[in-house]
């Protein structure tokens, strides 16, 4: 009973997903007392779900990965997963009125609540032969001693900033690490950034010919995620197991120090991956609209909804999922709306310097005004600049503007520097509109798609800066959110080797 029970409700939960492919298989859950009890699961279009079990658990019966979960035993992480990843209360009722279509300036559609809010982690285990073949850890005594090697400090300092290091801080999906959607990836390739349970530190993921890299960087060829047969989804978290240790070294910090890192705002906000709203089609060119419309779901975020983000009680935030007409970077975008006052948390910056601070966007004629604010006491945020209107494109604001691809190397180089003595940048050369995939109508081409250079000064990089976004604007004028850039200078003021457009 116990079996069929489970499985009704996969099927019931796969079905309600849109999802197709149903595949049955079994599971043993080693219970307290010895005792072993058999579940039937489902792999669901490649996810395999494990309800009930806590992804530590799930690791400790994987023998490619036993060395890794010994380590990860032994500095208490294990613990401090299952206290800290536990679902938060949430009462969704309250906001059933919420529930229906929106009209915003780049789509009208229906928004549903999330119904649950949930807390995940997602583990990247090097395998054993990886810890033998590559490092010469055989046991526990030689993982204390390579950790020491790295992060020096007493052996378990050092152990738990390496294995803290291999988890970020929130549950996925492998294909949901990075999006293809939007991305020109013969120029470009599809990254994302994250934060680990290492303070103050930054997680590359790339995805590199239908390969998933941890901190590939220059000339480093990264981690290779081992891809699996089907995702590895507990109950409280996720894993993966890689072909190495990614390493938060000085060597990683300066590489990426070195380059342009762009983040998609959903990746700021871990409570929307947990409850994996990101479209699974948003990659697929081959999705039907009839599949993204059953998998691909815009949500009202009430205010209370997020943890991670501060915002005022007369703010709400629709998550904008991708669709066909989307004009936004990765097909997704956070639109503040209401009377909205938010605050950001920000990643660290990999290493003291000076950086410039980006936001990009998509200017929209009924978009708002905002001041922002930037600092790093985030009850006592300076403003920044003077408000930016998100409603007004390149040619409104009177910049001199030029679509880059038509434009020779002189040319593109002196409009570029003209622009940027603005505080703006043309939108990137990598990224296009997925409306129209095949005309080659790139973000650089459209007087539209902008840049604001809203900060350039000194980061530590042992602290967490905030970003505040305070609508100007009477009534409910929205602004969406789309990506953020940070860029040492380094890279944005080399004579040498000018930043490139992509």
């Amino acid at each position: 009973m116990k079996q069929l029970y489970l499985t009704l409700l996969l099927v019931m939960a796969g079905l309600l997903a849109g999802l197709q492919t149903v595949k049955a298989q079994k599971v043993v859950l080693h219970m307290a007392g010895n005792q072993k009890v058999e579940y039937d699961i489902l792999q669901l279009d490649s996810i395999t779900f494990v309800d009930n079990i806590d992804v530590c658990s799930q690791m400790e019966h994987d023998a490619e990965c036993s060395l890794f979960y010994e380590a990860l035993s032994a500095t208490g992480l294990c613990e401090f997963i299952n206290k800290s990843c536990i679902d938060k209360p949430w009462d969704y009722s309250r906001y059933l009125s919420c529930e229906k279509e929106y009209h915003l300036p780049s789509f009208s559609q229906y928004c549903h609540i999330p119904q649950t809010r949930k807390a995940g982690a997602t583990v990247f285990a090097c395998t054993n032969e990886a810890l033998q073949l590559k490092y010469g850890i055989h046991d526990l005594q030689g993982f204390y001693n390579f950790a020491l090697s790295v992060y020096g400090g007493t052996e378990e300092e050092a152990l738990r900033k390496l294995l803290s290091y291999c988890i970020i801080d929130r549950k996925s999906t492998l294909e949901r690490l990075t999006s293809l959607c939007s991305i020109d990836a013969l120029v470009s390739q599809p990254t994302e950034w994250y934060s680990t349970l290492l303070p103050h530190s930054l997680l590359k993921v790339t995805q590199n010919r239908n390969h998933t890299f941890l901190n590939m960087s220059g000339n480093t060829s990264g981690i290779c995620i081992s891809k699996p047969q089907c995702d590895n989804i507990c109950g409280n978290g996720s894993y993966y197991l890689t072909e190495g240790l990614p390493l938060y070294n000085e060597e990683c910090r300066s590489a990426f120090a070195s380059e342009r890192m762009r983040m998609d705002f959903y990746t700021l906000v871990p409570e929307l991956e947990n409850e994996m709203m990101r479209s699974s089609v948003t990659g697929s060119s081959q999705a039907s609209a009839e599949e993204t419309a059953a998998i691909s779901k815009s949500y009202y975020i009430p205010s209370d909804y997020l943890q991670s983000v501060t915002a005022s009680d007369d703010t709400y935030i629709i998550y904008e999922n991708t669709h066909e007409t989307s004009p936004l970077y990765e097909g997704d975008g956070l639109w503040l709306c209401g009377r909205y006052n938010t605050t950001f948390k920000l990643p660290a910056v990999p290493k003291r310097g000076t950086y410039e601070i980006r936001i990009g966007y998509t200017a929209m004629p009924n978009s708002g005004i905002c001041q922002l604010y930037f600092g790093s006491d985030p009850q006592n945020l300076p403003p920044v600049g003077i408000p930016l209107g998100f409603n007004r494109e390149a040619n409104a604001i009177g910049l001199p503007w030029i679509p880059l691809s038509l434009a020779d190397e002189e040319e593109s180089l002196n409009s570029r520097k003209a622009i940027r003595n603005y505080g703006f940048m043309n939108g990137p050369a990598s990224v296009y509109y997925i409306s129209e995939p095949n005309t080659n109508k790139k973000f650089c081409d459209n007087p539209c798609t902008l840049r604001s250079i809203i900060v350039r000064q000194t980061l530590e990089d042992n602290n967490h800066y905030y970003l505040r976004f305070k609508s100007v604007t009477d009534g409910d004028r929205p602004i969406c959110l789309d990506y953020i850039e940070f860029v040492h200078k380094d890279v944005y003021d080399n004579s040498e080797i000018p930043e490139d457009i992509y």
